[in-house]
């Protein structure tokens, strides 16, 4: 999560962070804040016993931790809390999800922020919620349940996002596990109402998990990312190859055939990058099979293997792609391991987090 300071805070199972491989580790459990130097703020230390899946501030600058974890900071803490700016854990906000938190979204609702959360829950303290479940953020509240959001999924909730746009202002996208929303067979990616119903109008039915979502409004377009290999949207009755990556018109879900960047293997997380609006993919992949918009000269000059009897680009677990799905070959990290999470920060740069122990070193 970016602080509106620059600073970053991670979230994760780590034991210790470090400002580079020279330093030695400083003790951190599970969450911690850098500076955007990449130096440890030592002045931030809410240390949990389990591990932090996701992380957003308030706009007090406070900030809701999610993920599946019995304390923080010494406190007791069932999968969700919120911390204050210096690190101390809120005595009043205890919402007790009784099993994991994936993921969390802010809705702007002035001049307190509400809070929706996705993961593995069923309850939050004595009240039933689904795998879905909008908290109550005022500071005069504890966390409880917002009463006017009620309806769930039959499965964890792995992906939130807001839609913006006129037409669909105050909806949510979510992605996950599930194969109901509020009754309604509708599965892996969902559209909700304000009020938690189901919009039936919006169901792309991708065939396995999604795991991220983008909205790129300039093309009235929702990007999922997740394990899926094919995409039956309830509007077209077609079934179209798709694997790990879509992107769906934001109307109603039908799939948008010329974008197929088609990496080999779960895509975890995306973001558009602003002005051109790239999207930069993570995931578990270790190649990419682009749309006819790529050359192989393009790829190969840089520096990356190109099959030259198949077309497929060995770009390993992190990639970028042009919005007409094309790859772009000047964009090469390769991490050596799988990434689980992407962020921009305020100058645009990109901050990846995953299983990786290293990345293609700056050339010189």
């Amino acid at each position: 999560a970016l602080a509106s300071d620059g600073r970053v805070v991670l979230g994760g199972s780590f034991s210790q962070v470090r400002a580079n491989t020279a330093l030695a580790g400083v003790m951190r459990f599970g969450v911690a804040r850098v500076y955007a130097d990449g130096s440890l703020d030592g002045t931030f230390s809410p240390d949990a016993n389990g591990s932090i899946a996701a992380a957003a501030q308030l706009s007090d600058g406070s900030f809701v931790i999610g993920g599946t974890f019995t304390s923080v900071g010494g406190v007791t803490r069932n999968n969700l809390a919120r911390i204050s700016a210096t690190g101390t854990v809120d005595p009043n906000f205890d919402p007790e999800p009784n099993a994991s938190v994936s993921t969390v979204l802010l809705e702007p609702d002035q001049p307190y922020n509400k809070v929706i959360i996705g993961g593995a829950f069923t309850s939050l303290g004595s009240t039933g919620r689904t795998y879905i479940a909008r908290i109550l953020t005022d500071p005069a509240d504890d966390g409880t349940p917002d009463p006017s959001f009620v309806q769930g999924t039959n499965g964890p909730v792995y992906a939130l996002a807001p839609q913006q746009d006129p037409q669909h202002n105050g909806q949510i996208i979510l992605g996950g596990e599930f194969t109901v929303v509020d009754g309604a067979a509708i599965q892996k990616a969902a559209r909700m109402n304000a009020d938690s119903t189901v919009d039936q109008s919006f169901a792309p039915q991708p065939d396995n998990d999604v795991y991220s979502i983008v909205l790129e409004p300039s093309d009235n377009a929702v990007i999922v990312g997740g394990a899926f290999s094919s995409i039956t949207p309830v509007n077209a009755n077609t079934s179209n190859s798709v694997p790990f990556v879509a992107r769906l018109n934001a109307t109603n879900g039908t799939l948008d055939t010329s974008f197929l960047p088609t990496p080999n293997g779960p895509v975890y997380a995306m973001q558009l990058q602003p002005g051109d609006q790239s999207l930069i993919i993570g995931g578990a992949f270790t190649n990419v099979l682009p749309g006819a918009n790529t050359t192989t000269a393009a790829a190969q000059a840089g520096g990356l293997a190109v099959d030259a009897n198949t077309g497929v680009i060995e770009c390993a677990y992190l990639a970028r792609f042009h919005t007409d799905g094309s790859f772009d070959a000047t964009f090469n990290p390769e991490p050596n391991s799988t990434v689980k999470s992407l962020a921009l920060d305020s100058a645009g740069d990109i901050l990846a987090g995953g299983f990786f122990t290293s990345v293609q070193p700056a050339p010189n």
